[in-house]
């Protein structure tokens, strides 16, 4: 199976990536999550692969990700979104006001 995603610079050309459902680190097999950056407009600025056990942990990686600057950030598992983040709201954010 593969996702279609689109690039933040307007191209209409997709970006597809395979979905991978879980991960083995260290011989054990743990979910696998993506998590976009999304700029003003909720376009993907980029993303990143996470490894948690379970989607709370998952949610506190992606949390961090906020300290970087993005509006959002939306957490996926395969075709499932799991959570999407408003960093601007965040009271320990750093984002420009």
């Amino acid at each position: 199976m593969r996702a279609r995603f689109y690039a933040a610079d307007g191209s209409t050309q997709p970006i597809t990536a395979p979905l991978v459902f879980l991960s083995v680190s260290m011989g054990v097999q743990m979910p696998a999550y993506r998590a976009y950056r999304l700029d003003d407009h909720h376009r993907i600025l980029d993303g990143q692969w996470l490894e948690a056990p379970d989607d709370a942990a998952a949610i506190d990686q992606a949390e961090t990700l906020c300290d970087e600057g993005a509006p959002s950030v939306e957490l996926w598992q395969s075709t499932r979104l799991v959570e999407e983040i408003d960093c601007e709201d965040d009271d320990d954010c750093p984002c420009d006001d």
